[in-house]
């Protein structure tokens, strides 16, 4: 039988063993069947935001191909944007609609509707932000597109109305630039004004196709990268590459500029969005994308649509690991995308990363976000499938572990295996290290873990710092499948994994 503990006192157990037999075990008080729960809040449009999530059985009048997602609910278990304020320069917003308004920031230091600027920074009553194209504290939607791009960022989620927004606890900055073509001089503004008031991301989901706006929004673009923010630009929505056929701020070459273009449920680029090898930087989903818009929800397509995707998981990421630079969250949503590596080969050459977003990748696997200390693991012996076996394994450490050399520290080995999708622990395995001076044989206790006591001295107590072997381990197996983990842990507090 398999055991994992959950909380309270309670554990999980797995296999054989019967409800009658598990009552008669000293100290069991109660059994119960692990039986399914019913969601208590869930968002109804949830299921067709196929950029999110999908498993390629979607219901929409769309096809959809499995997993070409950005893997979003796998992320949310690590960060959900909290704490983080994403300035979206667009059209304005409904800051009233039910799905959005938690998550309009607020000027604290305005009180609002008294006709003063109390923050003295030249804007009066500027409570949600301002309207940059009419001089004025309303940032009122005329035309949903501004609503649309704020509900992908952050629309509330588990609400039990519309839709999730991707970095569902973080601040939407509303700052109006115009209701239709935004004017250069706004958008300016715009910029500085959410650069002064602690935005760390800016979301431009427009173009100006005038090469000589450009050396005005650069001036901009770089003001903002002094202060550390990163600015996510649209490609556009023509059919061109821009590295020949610029339109800016996306064909900027400021390295805080992060350029999106749009791909679709099928997992290929739109037919109509912008491309560039070298001034895309990734690609995103942006066709028929289901989010808020004044008054309700609406479906909108276009590089407006996929630039808030990457502006969103740039918040995740800030959010899971405030000290990083606005180079490192760009450079983790760029190396981490969907690409050749992984078998989407559609984006090759089209855009710097090659691929399309994947902020779960993004936030486990960078080097930046993931654990300081990671292993492989080599040498496994081989044996017949369904068998009986004997396993060997040697683990040793991947450099740099950002350990202090002097921590002292010792081994804990941990033994599971997946039931009904939940990882239960292995309890009663023994497992043997091989030292230098000699062998050393545990026993996985009821969490599935064992125990390697300071008494053990692996046979290279300098790899653990350096990286290199660590120890070989064997042991006895029924045929299965199993996920075995090694830690190491503080020797004064084994319950410190460093």
């Amino acid at each position: 039988s398999y055991v994992r503990p959950l909380a309270f006192g309670i554990f999980a157990v797995a296999g054989s063993i019967s409800q009658t037999e598990l009552s008669g075990i000293p100290g069991v008080g109660a059994v119960a069947v692990d039986s399914g729960l019913t969601a208590a809040t869930v968002d109804p449009y949830f299921p067709t935001q196929w950029g999110l999530d999908n498993d390629g059985s979607s219901t929409d009048p769309w096809e959809v191909v499995f997993d070409a997602d950005i893997d979003a609910p796998e992320a949310w278990h690590r960060t959900r944007g909290q704490g983080v304020i994403v300035a979206v320069i667009d059209s304005g917003a409904d800051i009233t609609h039910p799905d959005l308004a938690a998550n309009v920031w607020r000027n604290s230091a305005e009180d609002c509707g008294n006709g003063l600027d109390d923050d003295t920074n030249g804007y009066v009553d500027d409570c949600v932000g301002w309207d940059f194209a009419n001089g004025m504290a309303t940032v009122t939607d005329f035309v949903g597109h501004g609503t649309h791009v704020a509900g992908i960022v952050a629309a509330e989620a588990d609400n039990g109305i519309g839709i999730a927004g991707i970095a569902y606890e973080s601040d939407v900055m509303i700052l109006k630039i115009g209701d239709g073509t935004p004017a250069l001089s706004a958008a300016i503004e715009a910029m500085a004004y959410a650069v002064d008031n602690g935005a760390q991301i800016i979301n431009a989901s427009w173009v100006v196709d005038d090469a000589g706006a450009a050396p005005f929004l650069d001036t901009a673009i770089q003001a903002a990268a002094d202060s550390g923010v990163l600015v996510g630009a649209a490609a556009g929505n023509e059919p061109s590459d821009i590295d020949t056929e610029p339109v800016y701020p996306a064909a900027s070459t400021l390295d805080n500029v992060i350029t999106v273009a749009a791909s679709t449920p099928t997992d290929e680029p739109a037919a109509w969005s912008a491309y560039g090898k070298t001034s895309v930087d990734i690609f995103a989903p942006g066709d028929y994308i289901v989010s808020t818009v004044p008054g309700g929800y609406g479906i909108y397509s276009g590089t407006s649509m996929a630039a808030p995707m990457v502006a969103a998981a740039a918040a995740l990421l800030w959010a899971a690991t405030p000290e990083a630079t606005y180079r490192e969250v760009k450079g983790a949503l760029l190396d981490r995308s969907d690409g050749p590596n992984e078998g989407v080969v559609a984006y090759r050459d089209l855009a710097t990363s090659d691929g399309r977003l994947n902020i779960d990748r993004s936030i486990y696997s960078a080097p930046l976000f993931r654990p300081p200390v990671s292993y492989e693991f080599y040498d496994f012996n081989s044996f017949e499938p369904d068998t009986d076996h004997a396993v060997s394994i040697t683990a040793k450490t991947v450099d740099p572990w950002r350990v202090p050399p002097q921590t002292p520290t010792m081994y804990r080995a941990g033994l599971y295996v997946p039931v009904a999708g939940q990882p239960m622990a292995v309890v009663g395995q023994e497992i043997t290290f091989t030292g230098a001076d000699g062998d050393l044989t545990v026993t996985t206790d009821v969490t599935g873990r064992a125990l390697v006591g300071t008494e053990f001295e692996p046979q290279s107590r300098s790899a653990l710092v350096q990286g290199g072997d660590v120890t070989p381990l064997t042991m006895e197996l029924p045929a299965g499948t199993y996920a075995f983990v090694m830690e190491i842990v503080d020797i004064t507090d084994a319950e410190s994994p460093v």
